[in-house]
This record gives structure tokens, C-alpha cells and sequence, in this order.
């Protein structure tokens, strides 16, 4: 069905054109909403996912051709639907540090608990101080700033695959380091690696 045919159903509420749209673009709605939420549940995807089909039938009436294309459209649904959710996310995360500050919880840390902790982070600090750029930038806007693997991909000019070896090659060096057995051995020089 061409997707002028589905927006005219819809906007004369019958069910099929709606049903279309999510037949054609519902892989394209998934790939859009995992690529926003990066690491987020796939259940997250697929709630983001059905959000935007139903605010595509509830603002079919207003829906303008010449605007945006019904993909396009249904794209820029999806996306919104997602960044909300990431926003709830941080939002909750950072609630939950607000309320359970290391103040709070250091009552039940015992000295020795305190002092593990310290050189946690003082260790896990030294990691990320001694990654070569532009690896320490894609671990902190990956795991610091939750930023998507697409959009660090396109910032540093790498293919998906890259940041992900990248991102991976990190992890397994940061779990070496903190054991206490190691330097980051990360490839220096292919930037594209």
C-alpha cells in the first residue's frame, strides 16, 4: 500500500491504515529507537516503538505531506520517544544518587569498605586519565555521558563496528587493570581500529 493511501485511512480513523504503516516501517521504527537507546533494554526499543505508532494515529489528522515524508515522519516519532526515555533514565539514576549519597550509605562501610572503595576509584580514575585519545573521549561520551554508539561513530568518522571493537578492547583493560594487572594496550596507531 503506497504510504499516501495508509495516511489517508488514517486520518479517517480506520485501523488498516495504521496497521500498514506499522507493517512497512516497523523495522525502521526498531533500528531508529536502538540506535537512540545504545545499550537500553530492547524492551525499551520496543515501548518507544509503540509509543510513536500511537502518537502517529493520534496526530494523523494534522499530518502534512509537504512537511515530511510518513517515514520521515515516523523516524522523527520514534526518536523523540526515545531521547524522552533516556531523559527518564538519567533522570531516575541521578534521583537515586541524590538520595543514596555516599553519605547516606557510609554508615554500614566498615574502614576497610571505605578504603576499597577509595582505591576503586582512584584506580578506575587512573584507567580513563591513561587512555590515548580519542579512546578516553569515546569511553566517557559512552559510558559517562550515555552518548549512542552511531553518534560517537560519526563524530570520530568510525563505522559502528570500530567503536564497538574499541569500546570492547577498554572494557577487557579496564577489568585487567583494576585486577592489577595491567596498561591499556589499546592500538595506537590506526585510528580507524
Amino acid at each position: 500500500m503506497e504510504d499516501t493511501r495508509m495516511v489517508e485511512l488514517m486520518k479517517r480513523g480506520e485501523d488498516r491504515g495504521l496497521e500498514a504503516v506499522m507493517g512497512k516501517y516497523r523495522g525502521l521504527a526498531y533500528s531508529v529507537a536502538r540506535s537512540v537507546l545504545g545499550g537500553e533494554s530492547e524492551e525499551d526499543a520496543w515501548e518507544c516503538v509503540n509509543s510513536a505508532f500511537h502518537d502517529l494515529w493520534q496526530s494523523a489528522p494534522s499530518y502534512d505531506e509537504k512537511r515530511a515524508s510518513l517515514k520521515g515522519w515516523v523516524a522523527l516519532l520514534v526518536r523523540r520517544r526515545a531521547i524522552d526515555l533516556l531523559r527518564k533514565n538519567i533522570r531516575r539514576s541521578q534521583s537515586w544518587n541524590r538520595d543514596f549519597s555516599p553519605s547516606v550509605l557510609d554508615f554500614a562501610e566498615s574502614p576497610e569498605e571505605h578504603m576499597q572503595r577509595g582505591f576503586f576509584i582512584e584506580t578506575f580514575n587512573e584507567f580513563v586519565r591513561g587512555l590515548p585519545e580519542p579512546d578516553r573521549s569515546i569511553f566517557v561520551r559512552r559510558y559517562f555521558t550515555l552518548e549512542t554508539i552511531a553518534s560517537i561513530a560519526a563524530r570520530y568518522g568510525l563505522s559502528r563496528g570500530a567503536v564497538d571493537s574499541r569500546l570492547s578492547r577498554m572494557r577487557r583493560a579496564l577489568k585487567k587493570h583494576l585486577e592489577g594487572s595491567g596498561q591499556y594496550e589499546g592500538k595506537r596507531s590506526d585510528p580507524h581500529v
